[in-house]
């Protein structure tokens, strides 16, 4: 659960976020993890590999495709595009090092 700035609850799903990040064609893999924010509770972040022979325009219609699909409150407020995701000694997404380097990277 996360609160928008009226202080209001509602809850945003990471695995639904998933679902919309995986249905682009650029998307090759994908992950959404929660980091704390200062205004809400916590806020959507998105970790995403594009296809090895897709650009940077790719990168912004991704984003740009959230916006239609997914409520004002789901769409990751912030984007990191990788060449992989991290993953556990169980070849699965490695979700608690996903919030970590979500929570050390620095707003610039």
């Amino acid at each position: 659960i996360t609160f928008d700035e009226a202080g209001s609850p509602y809850k945003v799903y990471g695995d639904y976020i998933q679902t919309i990040l995986k249905s682009n064609p650029a998307v090759d893999d994908c992950a959404v993890v929660k980091k704390k924010d200062s205004a809400r509770s916590f806020i959507p972040v998105a970790f995403v590999v594009i296809k090895p022979e897709c650009s940077k325009s790719d990168k912004d219609s991704i984003m740009q495709s959230c916006i239609g699909k997914l409520d004002k409150c789901s769409i990751p407020t912030e984007w990191y595009f990788l060449d992989s995701l991290p993953l556990t000694i169980a070849g699965k997404v490695d979700y608690q090092a996903l919030e970590e380097m979500a929570e050390n990277r620095i707003e610039g």
